[in-house]
Order: structure tokens, then sequence, then C-alpha cells
């Protein structure tokens, strides 16, 4: 409610150039933070940039085709790929261009054609570079993983061919009150 308030407030007071100054601010401080992910990312992964990239590559999260499956479940089990990320990029930000309220209004606020095409080219542009420095940390992350040893005791975090999740299968299970046979007790509860 506090910052509902707060941008109805500044957006009253300020107009479109409060506006255009909350996205420099938000921008300085995601793309400062994604930059500096980057960086302590790259200087500290084993291998560096090349570790990273090998055990992507080993993985085949860098091929540039995939087989595509035909039954349509194994579609969705399809493994992730660098080019893929990028086709979804593409589709999904053109999506945004067109049909986003914000987006519409932001360029529709320029003074001239000429300025709206800059804005969304450096928009663009900017939304490239966001998903290539979050594709590189999810690479990072991906290498990390594969160079350490799971904890022992974990159950496997295998999303398909896995072991069974031990978690009911309807959420509404955990609303059932508690069996007072149970052996496993509540925190805060006696008996």
């Amino acid at each position: 409610v506090i910052a509902g308030v707060l941008v109805t407030l500044y957006t009253m007071l300020g107009g479109i150039e409060a506006v255009i100054w909350n996205d420099v601010i938000q921008f300085s401080v995601m793309f400062g933070g994604l930059g500096a992910t980057v960086w302590i990312v790259a200087s500290t992964a084993t291998g560096g940039v090349t570790g990273i990239w090998d055990a992507a590559h080993a993985a085949g999260k860098t091929a540039l085709w995939v087989p595509l499956e035909t039954n349509p479940i194994a579609f969705f089990r399809q493994p992730m790929t660098v080019p893929a990320l990028f086709f979804a990029l593409i589709v999904g930000r053109a999506a945004q261009y067109t049909t986003d309220q914000t987006m519409a209004l932001r360029i529709q606020s320029t003074k001239s054609t000429d300025d709206a095409r800059r804005a969304f080219v450096v928009n663009a542009a900017g939304d490239a570079l966001w998903m290539l420095g979050l594709t590189f940390v999810g690479l990072a992350l991906f290498a990390y993983f594969q160079h350490t040893p799971e904890p022992a005791g974990l159950p496997s975090a295998a999303p398909f061919g896995g072991p069974k999740p031990t978690r009911p299968r309807n959420p509404h299970a955990l609303l059932r009150p508690r069996d007072p046979q149970s052996p496993v007790r509540s925190r805060g509860r006696a008996g």
C-alpha cells in the first residue's frame, strides 16, 4: 500500500518525467547488480568463463539444434539450450512490445517517431544484454552444480524419471487434521 501511494504521488507530481527517472534508477540498479553478479561469477567459477562454457557444452546446453520429439508430452522435456533461450527471448519480447500497456505508453510518450524508434532499439538492446547476462549466470550455476557434489541425505531433484515426490499430490491433504496416533508433532502443539 505504501509503495502504491508513493508511486501515485510521484507520478501525480512529476508526470512522465518522474516515471522516466524512476525507470533510469531501476535500470541502473538492476544492470549494476547483474554486472556485479556476472563479474563475481566469472572471476570465482571453477575454470573461469572457459570452465563454465566447457561444462555447458559437455551437457549439450550450447547445441544449436536439439532433435524435436514427436510425442507432445516429451516435447516439454526437451533440454534448454542457449539458442532456444534466445528464440524465446525474441518471441516473448515481441509480444511485450506490442501488447504491454506500460511499453506502449512509454513509446507513445516520445516526442517524435524517430525518438520512438530509438527508444525501441535501446530497449531491445537492453533486453538482449539483460537476457545474455542472466543466461551466463544460469550456465554458471549449472556448471557449479556439475562440479559440486550434492550433500549426502538430500532427495534427488530429478524432475523426470527420478523418485516420486514425498509431498502429497493433493495440496488440500495438508489441510486435513493431524492424526492423533501419528508420531510426528507440530511445533508448539502438545499431544
